[in-house]
């Protein structure tokens, strides 16, 4: 056929039932070679694969192959390359045992890069990352000029540690990959994690840190690690809480445990100890005998303290009258106490 000559019907849709085997990645031909044994493909398998569709397309042009016969064709061709084929089921057998191979390979070299990364972090920040869950991605922080204090962004790559009590971030330059140094944001101090999913397939979202301090540190390029992060500062949570509730239960029932031993002892009323009991339970009771008692002790400490008054007077009575005898003599006739300037005696009227 010459360059000019004009296609028929009949080979037009030759070609274009050709093409299917050409398009889409060539998913069609690929769907058809592991039955001979191609399981991924080389350089001499690709060659084979423009040798057979170079081939099938001259015999169009030249009337030799019609639409209903490239499939055939095809498996003729494969055929006299690589041999007979194997069955389907066969070919998906040893397909999937293939890709299984492949992926087991893949995760050993995915493992052995985690852990080359793994040692030069340990090594690079002093870390322990046995048992822990860490990540890497770009840190964004704001921080203040020294001299206008402006604020300005500040990027750069960072591996997260995911502890009990912690988001421990270790800081790295972008371009020399020199230590920055390392920072805790410990989960008390954290309000909330905001999600922010971006770019295709979210690989550019990012997790926002709310801290009580109203600072926002940003970490990007997350999205594999948000469900363990939130996970952690969950379950922080709500183990703070468990604790506050059984410290509070527990103080109060050894509480009420003392005061039961001083009411088996008989230092305690019942009344005194129910009392006591609904005030740690958070239900306190007024008892008519405990408030009649409380007057009785308000009035006695009322007397006593009358009492005392009355005592402290006395006594200021006595130390008078001896300062007023140590000042004043006796008189010889009567021994009436007189004055010591005094010449006559206020008894018997006797000049001294």
């Amino acid at each position: 056929m010459g360059i000019f000559s004009k296609k028929t019907e009949e080979q037009k849709e030759a070609l274009r039932e050709l093409k299917t085997y050409t398009n889409n990645k060539r998913l069609r031909y690929r769907e058809i070679i592991p039955r001979y044994g191609v399981m991924k493909e080389e350089t001499d398998d690709l060659k084979c694969y423009n040798h057979i569709i170079t081939t099938i397309r001259k015999e169009i042009e030249n009337n030799e192959t019609k639409t209903d016969d490239i499939e055939r064709r095809i498996h003729e061709l494969l055929t006299e390359k690589y041999g007979e084929p194997m069955s389907q089921e066969q070919a998906l057998e040893e397909l999937n045992k293939f890709n299984q191979q492949i992926e087991l390979e893949h995760g050993n070299k995915t493992k052995e890069k985690q852990l080359k990364i793994k040692r030069k972090i340990e090594e690079k920040y002093n870390v322990d990352l046995t048992n822990k869950t860490w990540f890497k991605c770009t840190l964004e922080e704001i921080r203040y000029r020294t001299f206008s204090n402006a604020p300005e962004r500040d990027l750069m790559d960072a591996y997260v540690i995911i502890n009990e009590d912690n988001f421990e971030i270790l800081k790295e330059s972008m371009f020399i990959k020199s230590n920055m140094g390392t920072r805790k944001i410990y989960f008390q101090n954290i309000t909330s994690l905001d999600f922010d999913a971006r770019g295709k397939f979210n690989l550019s979202s990012s997790v926002v840190i709310n801290t009580k301090s109203n600072e926002h540190i940003t970490l990007k390029h997350v999205k594999e690690y948000v469900q363990y992060m939130n996970n952690a500062f969950e379950s922080y949570i709500e183990k703070s809480q468990n604790i506050q509730e059984n410290y509070s239960t527990t103080s109060a029932a050894d509480e009420i445990l003392k005061y039961a031993e001083l009411y088996e002892k008989g230092l305690l009323t019942k009344e005194e100890f129910n009392m006591k009991k609904a005030e740690l339970l958070g239900n306190p009771i007024t008892d008519k005998s405990n408030t009649s008692l409380q007057e009785e002790n308000t009035s006695t400490e009322e007397n006593t303290s009358l009492q005392e008054e009355n005592t402290s007077t006395e006594e200021n009575v006595e130390q008078n009258y001896e300062n007023a005898v140590n000042q004043t003599g006796f008189c010889p006739n009567c021994g009436t106490a007189i004055k010591e300037k005094s010449n006559f005696c206020v008894n018997c009227g006797n000049k001294l």
